[in-house]
């Protein structure tokens, strides 16, 4: 007996599907999960079995699978996957290496935070990106070791304190080294640091007030002068810290303007020869007031006598 397959009609719920198929003149159905179950046709009765097994052998010949030649089994296609960016930097969730970085953070191509100076800190979290540092002291630097980082340290090359602002302060006198222009003998802080200026300097340089004498109208130092000028160079080469001010002055007598440039030009003729005798440039000043100046009155010759003058003022 032969029977011939006509058709085959799919239907397809979710979970399983139907398949119909026509044998002869009669319709059998069908249902089946995996995969079409086996018919086995004899004596026109159909038999199914749900293992995939040849069944009633004795009653006629298997056709094999059901419609296996005219029907695949329907498979539900896989749910489209949407690929993710957590954090909305532009990289995708399976390939971003940091994916919780927070937002408004630059990147790289691997999803992760910016580090411009290579510390193992990012950009966004170092207080100094553009120097490697520790994460101590949030991305910065501490050359001295001393504990303060670098940019709250106002001596970063040099150990210090905290309460000095990571500096020291050697000759403890509370003026720390950097701004001690005596560093290594305590001082006071009208002198910048350094010692009170001894009595018998401050004669030296009011004798030099009076002492330094130059020719009339010329800028030219008498040489009995010299030995006051003498007494200066002690002062300035025992106390290497000093700044000598060298101040000119004249009466009013004569062009005010002349008077000006004769000023200038006697302060000078005092700072050259100060340098003569070894003392350093650097450590020297000189200017000229002219007549502007008076410590005495111009009215008498005692007093034209006092504004006619070269101070020296030692600073820090």
């Amino acid at each position: 007996m032969n029977y011939n397959i006509k058709k085959t009609l799919r239907f397809i719920p979710l979970g399983f599907s139907f398949i119909l198929c026509t044998v002869g003149s009669d319709i059998y159905a069908q249902t089946y999960v995996a995969k079409c179950a086996r018919v086995v046709h004899g004596n026109g009765i159909p038999v199914l079995s749900s293992e995939n097994k040849v069944a009633n052998l004795a009653y006629g010949t298997s056709y094999g699978d059901c419609c296996k030649n005219d029907v695949a089994a329907v498979v539900a296609p896989e749910p489209v996957k949407m690929k993710l960016d957590t954090d909305a930097d532009g990289v995708y969730d399976d390939t971003d290496k940091c994916a919780n970085t927070p937002s408004g953070v630059s990147t790289d191509a691997m999803g992760c935070p910016l580090d411009g100076d290579a510390d193992g800190i990012a950009d966004y979290l170092d207080a100094c990106p553009a120097i490697a540092g520790v994460e101590l002291h949030k991305g910065c630097k501490d050359t001295d070791m001393d504990g303060i980082a670098d940019p709250n340290d106002r001596c970063p090359e040099v150990a210090g304190t905290a309460e000095l602002k990571g500096c020291k302060d050697t000759d403890l006198d509370g003026l720390v080294d950097i701004d001690d222009k005596c560093p290594a003998v305590a001082g006071i802080l009208e002198n910048k640091g350094c010692p009170k200026i001894e009595e018998k300097t401050m004669k030296i340089l009011n004798t030099a007030l009076t002492g330094l004498k130059f020719e009339t109208g010329k800028a030219t130092i008498v040489k009995s002068s010299y030995k006051v000028l003498d007494k200066v160079v002690e002062v300035m080469k025992t106390h290497n810290e000093y700044k000598l001010d060298i101040a000119g002055h004249t009466d009013n007598s004569g062009d005010a303007a002349k008077n000006l440039a004769l000023s200038k030009d006697r302060a000078e003729a005092a700072k050259n020869y100060l340098i003569s005798k070894g003392i350093a440039e650097s450590n020297l000043t000189a200017n000229g007031f002219g007549s502007e100046m008076p410590i005495g009155d111009n009215k008498t010759a005692a007093g034209k006598a006092k504004n006619r003058r070269v101070e020296f003022k030692i600073g820090f």
